[in-house]
């Protein structure tokens, strides 16, 4: 399995990663990014609602809060990036691939 470092250089940014705004996340005291805009906060439920859609598919109220922040576009590249990354973590999960 890839270390962190090694992961940033084998993936590089899509075009999803891209097009985030620059120099929105912020560091909370315990060194987590947290979302500092209603954008970053709406991209967060989505990707909540995508990886957990096996509990309550996608709510209504998390594609009304995501739909005046992004474009058709925008909401595929987002779901798409969310979806490969849940797919490398089942295959790590699967195969017992845990960080060292």
């Amino acid at each position: 399995m890839l270390g962190l470092e090694e992961r940033r250089h084998a993936y590089p940014p899509t075009r999803a990663k891209a097009a985030k705004p620059s120099g929105v996340w912020r560091r909370s005291s315990h060194g987590a990014k947290r979302p500092s805009s209603r954008t970053e906060r709406a991209a967060l439920e989505w990707t909540e609602a995508l990886t957990l859609i096996s509990h309550d598919h996608v709510p209504d109220a998390v594609w009304e809060a995501v739909r005046p922040h992004f474009s058709d576009e925008e909401l595929v590249d987002l779901t798409l990036l969310v979806s490969a990354i849940n797919a490398w973590n089942r295959f790590a999960i699967s195969f017992r691939k845990m960080p060292e």
